[in-house]
């Protein structure tokens, strides 16, 4: 007959199995939820600014501004607000800079609003 775990062994082992259980379920959830397309109509898109490098645009700003680009073009607003102001030791604002980027990827100049006054999401 083999030897019977202790208590200890058994909470332990059961306890890693909810922890698999509810991270599997919250896996499958977000894999639902990602091909739900919640995009509608609106009067503007709104991309908050995130980094820029001496007039280049980051990583997560190109996503953000691709994105509302795609959602531009798919008729959803007829406009696009830039947002995002000018860091210490910058030359230009994030706005300016995503204004440029979305500019040379099709989108007109008079669809394009931008903020550049706010710092923080807040402002």
């Amino acid at each position: 007959m083999p030897p019977r775990r202790s208590l200890w062994a058994r909470l332990t082992l059961a306890l890693f199995g909810v922890v698999l259980l509810a991270w599997v379920i919250s896996l499958g959830a977000m894999l639902v939820w990602e091909r739900h397309d919640q995009a509608w109509p609106a009067g503007a898109i709104i991309v908050f600014g995130v980094a820029q490098y001496i007039g280049r645009s980051s990583p997560v700003l190109c996503a953000r501004l691709d994105h509302a680009i795609g959602l531009w073009r798919h008729y959803l607003a007829p406009k696009l607000i830039v947002t995002g102001g000018t860091g210490t030791g910058d030359t230009t604002s994030e706005a300016a800079v995503s204004q440029c980027y979305c500019v040379q990827h099709g989108v007109p100049k008079a669809a394009i609003l931008l903020e550049t006054e706010g710092r923080t999401t807040t402002q």
